[in-house]
């Protein structure tokens, strides 16, 4: 079994060291996350379990580039393929933290939208500093993300650029019929995020 060798750290350990990002660095990672996605998705493959862990930043060119990592609970999705023998259909697997509401309610039929869900929840966490959603179980995470109203960015970062609340908000969406329909769509919209400006992290 031969598999590529990479050099670099996992998103989480950037957040962890340099906590809320700059939004042009933020901008070209996310960008680079959404053309991966969107690779899985264009071969009808659903990730569902997005998260800062399973995003590697490597090195290109001398640039930030992003792997996505760990397709362990992938599955097919119904429009692009018949076969749905990756996964159990109607399963509720994936991260509480990142995960959308039809994937916590058990829905059969995920499409990219549930990706565009989670890599939305990790663009909330970027640039607030913390996750929409948190709670003392499991249980109750997911029960936030199925029903309770989104947390307002600026609400936590009160100079947050309206602009960059709206990417948020849009990306998260409680329907996925209110969200970017994919990840190419999404992308072109991370584009302007690159010309705002973000506030500094807090002391």
């Amino acid at each position: 079994l031969v598999m590529e060798l990479l050099r670099g750290e996992e998103l989480t350990r950037q957040l962890a060291a340099r906590g809320r990002l700059a939004l042009d660095h933020l901008a070209h990672l996310m960008r680079q996350a959404c053309s991966g996605i969107q690779a899985a998705h264009d071969a009808g493959v659903v990730h569902r379990d997005l998260k800062p862990d399973n995003l590697f930043v490597t090195e290109r060119d001398g640039r930030p580039f992003v792997k996505v990592l760990d397709f362990g609970i992938s599955k097919f999705a119904s429009a692009l393929t018949d076969d749905h023998a990756v996964t159990r259909e109607g399963s509720m697997l994936g991260t509480p933290y990142y995960m959308p509401p039809e994937q916590v309610r058990g829905a059969k039929d995920l499409d990219a939208r549930a990706d565009v869900y989670a890599l939305g929840v990790m663009l909330y966490e970027l640039v607030t500093g913390r996750r929409p959603y948190e709670a003392d179980t499991p249980i109750a995470v997911l029960l936030k993300h199925a029903a309770d109203p989104l947390p307002r960015p600026r609400d936590v970062v009160p100079d947050l650029p309206a602009g960059v609340e709206q990417v948020i908000l849009r990306a998260l969406a409680k329907k996925p019929e209110d969200r970017y329909a994919n990840m190419g769509e999404f992308a072109a919209v991370l584009e302007s995020l690159a010309h705002a400006t973000l506030p500094s992290s807090p002391a």
